[in-house]
């Protein structure tokens, strides 16, 4: 009989569908190898069918909630789903050849650098780490590449106190609508900077992220190879060194870089088989698209983000990682998501998540219990890899519903600087009533420039703010209903100018001092910390110079010049090194 709604979330039918499937699966192993994978739609499914679908080990592709699932499939998975009571049909076939309107890499990179060569002043490419295929070392079976990253804003070398977003695509290797989506906001933000007055103020007012690929070596694999069925990464599961192909019911190289984030890593909708689709690799964090995207997020510290997969178009928020968690922003989160779809219009629906299926260790959970980034995930379209002609119009879509979050991003919240010993600094912004300790890290200011940025709803709100060595202040605003509420928080009055003593083992000195021409810093970081940031400012706090500084110790210098090249006037300056919640100032006297 053909399932109905709910019918198979009955105990006792689930483990009857188990037994089924034990036996349906001896009889389809002979039929695999010789059996093309392609799209089948099951009607009339609920939450527990996808479960018990996931738990066999097929490949949901996509799901509308309380309407239909997709599975890829081989006529003997059709039979097996048959022999369960569920009457798949085909939906679409697997693209043999990825259609030449798709970027490949090499021509993604292209597009960002042509972007930065026609706009200098407001873009520029940042290499933020490598892929498998860049640590491996062996062109001859892995091509080496980078995972790339586009900043966009008017004063795009320097980092400023403004909100922050980030859009990234293709974590899923056949997935790759994602990189076209995420080319297309960088190009509607850059070629309509100075004539658009909403886009040149999106541009001036917001710093904006884009990484278009974050799993390269599972892109080429799609674009190069036509393994359009590729989902992973190149992680070299089965120690052959060199890409396995997939088989019928085998992917034995690779990591689902959607699986390897560490929110609830290891949970369910993820797989510790490395021959699984969704396998979520030996550790959180394994992978390095994964760090390379943490690393960043870390940095920037983000209000908003969005994913872009394929398909289904729906849009997502947490929380995902279980069938019954909410995110103690939800009452916010909720309605961004609702005006996101409205936005890209058509047949998109937004909903929790967890509506299709639990799936631990996706990005979006862990952004938002990490940063409290408001994150979204987007399954965009109605295929993995839609025809040519219709890249078009899903990007439109869907950066009508990207421009959403840069309206969104200027409020309601509220927003401020932080200021510690009389300079920017880094200090814990709780809201409170919302913030769960164990749900979520709650916000934190900027350790270089103090800035800080918390969506809230409209109406009174009270933001609890901490910093290491000073008493806790607490504060209670009026959020308007457009805009945000202003709340600057000083903690100390007096720069620490001593020697060179440290905080808890870091330690900064000024050599020499006065100087001429350029300052030599000299660092050492504490006991387990590896890298830190190194901010110079001037007497009225304003970034002038920034960079990243690693190793337990060292030697580096500032040229008495700001982020654009410009030689500053003689005068007194701040050092500033911060390395986790730990951080220090220094006076610089530059001399003329």
């Amino acid at each position: 009989m053909p399932c109905n709604h709910g019918r198979v979330g009955r105990p006792a039918l689930a483990i009857l569908v188990l037994v089924l499937a034990g036996i349906a699966l001896v009889s389809s192993v002979a039929i695999a190898a010789e059996s093309p994978r392609q799209i089948y739609r099951i009607p009339g499914t609920v939450a527990a069918d996808n479960q018990i679908l996931l738990d066999l080990g097929f490949d949901v592709a996509a799901v509308r909630p309380g309407e239909w699932t997709d599975i890829v499939a081989t006529p003997a998975d059709v039979a097996r789903l048959q022999r369960l009571g569920y009457e798949p049909t085909l939906q679409s076939t697997m693209l043999a050849v990825i259609p030449g309107e798709y970027h490949t890499y090499s021509e993604m990179l292209t597009d960002l650098q042509a972007m930065v060569s026609a706009h200098p002043t407001i873009a520029r490419i940042e290499d933020i780490g490598d892929a498998w295929s860049k640590i491996y070392n062996d062109p001859t079976h892995y091509p080496p590449h980078d995972i790339w990253a586009l900043k966009i804003s008017d004063n795009v070398q320097v980092h400023e106190a403004e909100p922050e977003i980030l859009y990234t695509g293709v974590h899923h290797a056949r997935e790759p609508m994602g990189c076209e989506i995420c080319l297309g906001i960088a190009h509607n933000l850059l070629d309509n900077y100075g004539t658009d007055p909403q886009i040149t103020r999106f541009v001036n007012d917001h710093e904006t992220w884009i990484v278009p690929i974050v799993n390269p070596d599972g892109h080429w694999c799609v674009t190069d190879l036509n393994y359009t069925d590729w989902r992973k990464n190149v992680r070299d599961n089965d120690n052959n060194h060199q890409i396995t192909p997939p088989g019928y019911y085998t992917y034995p190289d690779g990591v689902d870089n959607n699986r390897n984030y560490g929110m609830m890593w290891g949970g369910d909708g993820s797989s510790s088989n490395p021959n699984d689709e969704t396998y979520r690799g030996p550790s959180a964090f394994s992978e390095p698209e994964n760090q390379a995207t943490r690393n960043l997020a870390l940095r920037e510290n983000f209000s908003f983000s969005i994913d872009y997969h394929t398909y289904g178009e729906e849009v997502l928020y947490v929380y995902g990682f279980d069938y019954y968690t909410d995110a103690p922003d939800k009452p916010t989160i909720s309605p961004i998501a609702d005006t996101i779809r409205d936005r890209i219009g058509g047949n998109y629906i937004a909903e929790q998540a967890n509506q299709l299926y639990p799936a631990a260790g996706n990005s979006q959970d862990w952004h938002y219990y990490e940063n409290n980034t408001f994150a979204f995930i987007i399954e965009t379209a109605t295929q993995f890899i839609p025809p040519g002609g219709q890249i078009a119009g899903v990007v439109t879509a869907n950066i009508r519903g990207a421009m959403y979050l840069q309206e969104r991003v200027d409020g309601p919240g509220v927003r401020g600087i932080v200021r510690i010993n009389g300079t920017p600094g880094r200090a814990t912004v709780k809201l409170v009533g919302i913030d769960d300790p164990d749900l979520m890290k709650s916000r934190h200011s900027n350790p270089i420039t103090g800035d800080y940025y918390r969506i809230t709803q409209p109406g009174q709100r009270t933001l609890l703010f901490s910093a290491m060595g000073f008493p806790d202040q607490q504060f209670t605003v009026n959020v308007p209903s457009n805009t945000y509420a202003a709340l600057d928080v000083n903690f100390g009055v007096n720069i620490d100018v001593a020697g060179d003593q440290g905080s808890a083992g870091l330690r900064l000195s000024v050599v020499p001092n006065p100087a001429s021409g350029s300052a030599g810093l000299q660092y050492a970081l504490p006991t387990g910390v590896t890298h830190a940031d190194l901010a110079i400012y001037d007497l009225s706090g304003r970034l002038v110079s920034r960079q990243s500084v690693t190793g337990a110790q060292g030697l580096t210098y500032w040229d008495g010049k700001d982020g654009g090249d410009t030689r500053l006037p003689a005068g007194i300056y701040l050092a500033r090194i911060a390395a986790g919640d730990k951080q220090l100032t220094k006076r610089i006297v530059m001399l003329p």
